[in-house]
């Protein structure tokens, strides 16, 4: 318990200002390292209560060896335990030397411990070097310091104690009495108190227990032999140290050397006490100063052994490392040696793969040294090159097989190859066959130096042979950038040939045009000969147009009968209209296609940069807007872009798009326009017009929209609802004025072909209840011009289907008369135009008199539009005309005004020119 509380004091100086605060022992030493203090301070104790065996002077110095080793060990609370027990020897024991000897005492413990201890002190650190009594040298030195320490400490002792007294002539005797005494206990009592900690780090000799308990027994027996300290009882110490030094361990001499020692200490009671010369002291004292010369001795041939020992086991295990290490190199090398003879068979398995692997590979493979000299040549590079392996061997690699243009650069790449990390390189080459082709080629070339001369090597070539694969590429390059049919560059390829030439002409401030090309009539041409002549028609066509340019310039087709040409640094739009000129003139010759003559015609838009736009996407759509104003101007004519074909553009998609919100919202309204039996004055039918009522312009005809929704597609959206909207609103009609009657509905050319016309048809009469045979169909001459068989067989379905057949604005062709007999028509209606000039126009006259006595002749009714006075009125019926329409009789209606009309018709059974209301608005076919 004493232990464990001295342990627990704390410092009363912090330790991490002051030298020599903190502890080094490890818990499981603490215990023992205590065991020991409290046995010497234990003994101190005693010998303090027998002043009769010891002197004052003796039970100091034990003291002061205990404060030194409680020092070193605890720092300054290690020197705060020696003051206070020094103080507490003072009260228990016998000895009164008052205060000036306490003071004087305590002197003596701090300057001991402090100036013994100070030459140890690392400040770095903050503690004290672990090197004290580590060797031989180190033992001199603290031999040396304790004798140093022992003479200033017991000097300021001296002068202490004789404070106030008289200075005796024994005086110098007295302080080398208690000098020698001082350094003999801190000799020997201090190394079994400093070096516990490190006992583990000595090598002990093997001894047996017994041994230790035999010498102890020795030194008991000889101090109750001989209780003085006499020179006989120095010779046996000596015997007994020595053979602690031959026998035991560095800490079990330090231990000896300090029981002993403590043995001693009683006997020196009164051999010193008195004072005495110096000369008679030393002479008195031999055996003292004998005794504290053999302690040093002993110390220092105890730490010589223990030098050695740790020595030769030091060199022990570097023996047994060394040995150690040799055997693991020599199994390293027996391992390596039979790793090398395994390699070595390895390799020759290897070889032998290697060569079976590259004469039985798929794919070439060529050895060539560095001077480019064929070493190996493969069955696959037979196969491929035609050469044999005799025939090639030795032979230079670059000349015999590879296009000299392509040498420069498989030599860069074999070069790069040997001066690679990797020793790899892939390149692409052609090789000469021996039958005079090429085949191409893809190469991975391999380095594979020689071990002996870094210098020099091999490359390994490993071929493939991708003459199909270049084939493919090359096809689907074409593919990609081709028209497959006539060999022109498709939209693809144009457009980055425009792309280009644009940033060309940018940098060198130049002109280039771009011509959109536009076949007319091709389609009648692929609907009456067949695909087969159209495809012909275009290579042909191609060729033409390459033949009238330039070859600086490129042709691509877009479509299906839509070309493009990109003219490069032309000079302005004459330059532009000369090359297009030119082009025309080569497009309008006949054309011999499978014993077929053709003479086409095309319409062209020119557009130029930077006039007209700065992008290939403008341009193009420039070009597009020219060409069709081309069309529209007649066709086989040249149009440029200007500016007003874009406000024109503009116009006709604000209008597409006002249309479909006119759809959405329903803004459609349907007028209704008489249609009179000239006879009789009654109204026999009625034409349905669409108009727009749209929301800022008002009512709008037919004229302002109509193209433009058969362009968009929206009129096949437009015209089904009108047809539904008419079937709705002829009931209401009919149950007004109580009368049925027919209706005449016009189709134009897109929606007369349009496949789902009779199923739109067929929907809405049967939806609404509605007899097909009151529905006249008005087509055009346009759209029936050519009597296709597709044409009559279409004419047929509508006629089976119940509905009447009318052509619209008959007599305005020259083909007119041809169409009565070969398309199965009920009605005819004259031409609005040739009517209203029929009576100061004797051609027109004429005109009218022969195609209403042909269609009297043939069966077929007759019906003018366009009647505006009584004169007209009266040439038709004279001429057998049976039916009239027009402005005379009534304008077109919208429903609900229309039944007051029919209402009053029913009436008087006749309309005169008065009785209408006259406005300026035309009849328009929907």
């Amino acid at each position: 318990m004493l232990g464990k509380d001295v342990f627990k004091l704390k410092p009363l100086i912090n330790k991490d200002n002051i030298p020599f605060m903190r502890s080094w022992l490890t818990q499981s030493d603490s215990h023992h390292y205590t065991l020991i203090v409290v046995l010497f301070f234990t003994l101190h104790l005693a010998l303090a209560n027998q002043p009769q065996t010891l002197s004052i002077e003796s039970l100091t110095w034990l003291l002061g060896a205990l404060a030194v080793g409680l020092t070193y060990t605890f720092g300054f609370t290690g020197l705060v335990l020696a003051l206070s027990a020094n103080t507490f020897t003072q009260h228990i024991t016998s000895y009164p030397i008052g205060l000036t000897g306490l003071l004087a005492t305590s002197i003596y413990l701090t300057t001991l411990s402090l100036s013994i201890l100070l030459p140890y002190y690392k400040h770095e650190n903050e503690k004290l070097s672990d090197r004290i009594l580590g060797d031989s040298t180190e033992t001199i030195q603290f031999i040396v310091l304790a004798f140093i320490a022992s003479t200033l400490s017991v000097g300021l002792y001296t002068l202490t104690i004789k404070i106030g007294a008289d200075i005796h002539s024994d005086l110098l005797a007295t302080y080398m009495r208690q000098t020698v005494s001082s350094a003999m206990m801190i000799t020997c009592l201090c190394p079994a108190l400093t070096i516990w900690k490190y006992k583990r780090k000595w090598p002990s000799l093997p001894s047996d227990p017994k041994e230790y308990a035999a010498w102890s027994v020795c030194l008991i027996v000889i101090s109750l032999l001989s209780l003085s300290f006499t020179r006989e009882w120095l010779a046996l110490c000596a015997l007994l140290l020595i053979w602690a030094v031959v026998r035991f361990s560095w800490f079990g001499v330090c231990l000896a050397l300090g029981i002993t020692t403590l043995f001693i200490a009683p006997m020196q009671t009164n051999s010193t006490y008195e004072a005495q010369s110096v000369s008679s002291w030393i002479t008195h004292n031999i055996e003292l100063i004998a005794w504290y010369a053999l302690s040093a001795i002993v110390l220092y041939l105890a730490s010589l052994l223990a030098d050695q020992r740790k020595t030769e086991k030091n060199l022990e295990q570097r023996v047994i490392e060394r040995t150690q290490a040799l055997d693991e190199a020599n199994q390293e090398l027996r391992q390596e040696i039979r790793t090398r003879f395994a390699t070595e068979d390895e390799l020759k398995k290897s070889n032998k793969r290697y060569r079976a692997l590259i004469e039985t590979a798929g794919i070439p493979v060529i050895v060539i040294n560095d001077n480019y000299l064929i070493e190996h040549w493969n069955s696959a590079c037979e196969a491929v090159s035609g050469y044999r392996y005799e025939a090639v061997l030795g032979k230079d690699f670059l000349r015999l097989c590879i296009p000299s243009e392509q040498h420069e650069s498989l030599i860069w790449r074999l070069n790069k190859a040997a001066a690679s990390s990797t020793n790899q390189e892939n390149v692409e080459t052609k090789l000469f066959t021996a039958q005079q082709s090429k085949r191409s080629m893809l190469w991975n070339i391999n380095f594979i130096s020689d071990e002996n001369l870094e210098e020099h090597g091999q490359f390994l070539l490993i071929g493939q042979d991708i003459s199909n694969i270049k084939e493919t590429q090359n096809q689907l390059h074409y593919l990609a950038h081709f028209d497959t049919l006539t060999g022109a560059a498709n939209r693809r390829l144009f457009e980055d040939r425009c792309k280009q030439g644009i940033e060309t002409a940018k940098r060198y401030n130049t002109q280039l045009a771009l011509i959109s090309i536009d076949i007319d009539h091709f389609k009648k041409i692929n609907d009456t000969l067949g695909h087969d002549i159209g495809d012909a028609l275009l290579i042909e066509l191609v060729e033409r147009l390459t033949q009238g340019m330039r070859k600086e310039d490129t042709i691509a087709r877009l479509g299906g009968d839509e070309f493009a040409i990109l003219l490069s640094n032309i000079s302005g739009q004459d330059g532009a209209e000369l090359v297009g000129r030119n082009l025309i003139e080569h497009i309008t010759k006949p054309i011999e296609v499978k014993n077929n003559e053709l003479i086409i015609t095309s319409s062209l838009g020119i557009t130029l940069f930077p006039d007209d736009g700065d992008s290939y996407e403008k341009l193009l759509k420039n070009a597009d807007m020219a060409m069709y104003k081309a069309k529209n101007a007649g066709r086989n004519n040249i149009q440029f872009y200007n500016e007003e074909m874009n406000k024109e553009m503009q116009r006709q998609c604000e209008i597409e798009q006002a249309l479909r919100t006119a759809i959405n919202t329903n803004q459609f309204e349907l007028y209704y326009q008489p249609i009179i039996d000239i006879n009789n004055g009654e109204i026999v039918a009625l034409e349905a017009l669409t108009r727009w009522n749209h929301p800022s312009k008002g009512i709008l005809l037919p004229d302002d929209f109509l193209s433009i929704a058969d362009q968009t597609g929206l009129l096949q959206i437009i015209g089904k609802w009108a047809f539904n909207q008419l079937c709705i609103e002829a009931k209401s009609i009919e149950k007004a004025c109580g009368k049925q009657l027919s209706y005449a509905f016009n189709l134009t050319r897109k929606q007369y072909n349009h496949p789902s016309l009779l199923n739109m048809l067929k929907g809405a009469c049967i939806e609404h209840s509605f007899n097909p045979n009151r529905l006249i169909l008005e087509l055009s001459e346009n759209t029936l011009a050519q009597s296709s068989s597709d044409t009559i067989k279409q004419l047929k379905t509508l006629k089976s289907f119940g509905c009447v057949i009318t052509i619209d604005g008959f007599g305005a062709n020259s083909s007119s008369l041809t169409q009565l007999d070969s398309l199965p028509i009920d009605m005819i209606k004259l031409d609005r135009q040739t009517v209203a000039s029929c009576l100061h126009n004797k051609k027109n006259k004429l005109v009218i008199e022969s195609l209403l006595a042909i269609a009297k002749q043939l069966g077929i009714k007759s019906f003018a539009s366009g009647v505006e006075n009584l004169s007209q009125e009266s040439f038709l019926q004279r001429n057998h005309c049976q039916y009239v329409q027009g402005f005379m009789y009534s304008e077109a209606l919208p429903a609900e005004h229309l039944i007051a009309l029919l209402l009053n018709n029913a009436r008087e059974k006749e309309l005169h020119s008065g009785d209408q209301i006259a406005l300026p608005l035309g009849i328009t076919e929907l």
